[in-house]
């Protein structure tokens, strides 16, 4: 979640000054004291969230700038106690004491420690300032099926809304439409206006276009029939927050009338399939359903491979591949004038891939280098690259450990492991991975992984980059098999831009053409 943009909305402000202003002002325009008023408004308003048998759904928004988006929250109350459940762990609650106090106002405030409640407002040593969340909660107005409030330190605005059925299951219906929520954006007319909306599910922003009017962008969250946007589309005197999603028409419709038809990306049935596929040489079939598939176009420009439709289930199948080398088939996927492609690949690895190469990087003195290597497997899905590295009198026999992944046709690289079986001037020989940036993974294993993906053209033969957000890997000396900062003496070499060529009869004699 990295968007970060600011929105100013003075009128959201305007109910809590007015309210402290009739509360605690002007006394001798009323019988009873401001104090004595203000204590009869927390009264009804504790009244009215205990009097709710199921109890209330809160939206959200840590951060000024609601720049994480918004979260779901039910919250039951007793006269003392509040039971808090979450959409970040939907069938697991939190209970802990609440008060209503006059601090700055009517405030609903979470003083006892919830882990829900103070989540977004716990600093760490890495954050601070946590991410600017509240748990006090100023009340601006208060009705029997929603209230309204703005965040003490954040001044967001985030409504109160009452249920009307059981908050585990409120909660379980916000995570299903938000983890089967495949719109990219959406576009119709509010108040005969054209309205478009584009979505940003993964950061929870959504780019609001009144066309001829303006444009803005607006946190939102999910609710259990759709979406909720922090700041509302308003048009003339008709304003729509909340879109409940129809998927039987893909439409989101809006409380006043408005309704929305939606957009799809070829992202949805990238991901509804799974990313690339991965075959062995075999014929295969895979079956995928993807809900709306009529709206999703495949092309292939593989002869070998078929793609159709039938309803909503999609066949992907392939011949079987009689060439002696792994071949990559691409897919596009298209909605309208949008394209997105994924590969299938077909290979046997044992035949196919492991065998003899050219191992192929820059080091530290950005020189090419072109040495031989042996990709060869240990057991299962278990293979190493072997290859010997020469920097100065340092000279490192590596064995870089692989993990090939059936799923994905890759073989990953994980950080922080020992590449080097024997110790090298009274060091073990560390993989330490370095992204573009100069930035590195740290001294342990920290789950980063590079990848290889093999293919085969005419011109290369079977060849593989090392891809992934890490480029340059660190050859790190290290003073004992646990990589730590205690141990850590620096590194040794760099590979960069790691590549590898098979060999063969026809390229055995030749040098190694840098694949760009």
């Amino acid at each position: 979640m990295k968007i970060n943009k600011i929105f100013i909305y003075l009128l959201m402000m305007l109910p809590s000054v007015l309210l402290q202003s009739c509360l605690k002002d002007d006394d001798d325009k009323f019988d009873e004291s401001s104090a004595t008023r203000l204590q009869k408004y927390l009264d009804k308003t504790q009244g009215i969230l205990v009097g709710s048998q199921n109890g209330w759904a809160l939206d959200y928004y840590p951060d000024k700038n609601q720049s994480y988006g918004g979260f779901v929250y039910t919250l039951q109350f007793t006269a003392d106690e509040v039971t808090v459940g979450s959409e970040l762990a939907p069938g697991v609650t939190r209970k802990s004491l609440y008060t209503m106090t006059t601090d700055n106002g009517p405030v609903l405030s979470f003083d006892s420690y919830n882990d829900f409640m103070h989540l977004f407002a716990t600093p760490s040593s890495d954050m601070y300032e946590a991410y600017d969340g509240d748990f006090e909660l100023i009340i601006d107005s208060i009705g029997e099926d929603k209230i309204k409030t703005h965040g003490v330190r954040s001044k967001n605005v985030m409504y109160l809304y009452k249920l009307e059925k059981p908050a585990a299951d409120y909660i379980n219906d916000v995570v299903a439409l938000r983890d089967n929520f495949v719109l990219s954006g959406a576009e119709g007319s509010v108040n005969g206006n054209k309205v478009k909306l584009e979505f940003d599910s993964e950061n929870l922003q959504a780019t609001v276009d009144i066309v001829g009017d303006t444009t803005y962008t607006s946190a939102f969250n999910f609710t259990d029939k759709g979406i909720r946007l922090y700041k509302p589309v308003t048009v003339g005197n008709v304003s729509e927050r909340g879109f409940v999603y129809d998927d039987a028409t893909v439409t989101l419709k809006g409380a006043n009338g408005s309704a929305l038809d939606g957009i799809f990306t070829p992202a949805v049935a990238i991901n509804a399939i799974g990313g690339s596929i991965s075959s062995n040489d075999d014929a295969f079939t895979k079956t995928v359903e993807i809900n709306h598939l009529d709206q999703f176009n495949f092309t292939t420009d593989a002869d070998w491979l078929k793609i159709t439709k039938n309803g909503n289930t999609l066949t992907i199948s392939g011949e079987a591949n009689n060439t002696g080398d792994v071949r990559t088939g691409v897919v596009t996927v298209s909605v309208g004038a949008q394209k997105a492609e994924f590969t299938v690949n077909q290979a046997d690895i044992d035949k196919d891939i492991v065998g003899s190469y050219y191992v192929a990087f820059y080091n530290s003195s950005n020189n090419e280098t072109v040495l031989d290597g042996e990709l060869s497997k240990v057991s299962g899905n278990n293979y190493k690259l072997s290859f010997t590295v020469t920097r100065g009198t340092w000279v490192m026999p590596l064995e870089i450990p692989l993990t090939y992944d059936e799923k994905s046709g890759k073989f990953l690289w994980t950080c922080g492991q020992l590449v080097c079986p024997t110790v090298v001037k009274g060091y073990y020989i560390f993989g330490i991975f370095v992204d573009s940036q100069g930035y590195w993974t740290g001294y342990n294993t920290s789950g980063a992984a590079n990848e290889f993906s093999f293919e085969h053209d005419d011109l290369n033969g079977t060849y593989s980059i090392m891809q992934g957000d890490y480029p340059i890997v660190y050859l790190g000396a290290n003073g004992s098999t646990q990589l730590s900062s205690a141990n850590y003496a620096g590194y040794v070499e760099q590979l960069i831009g790691l590549q590898l060529l098979k060999k063969t009869a026809e390229n055995s004699a030749k040098s190694f053409n840098f694949i760009k």
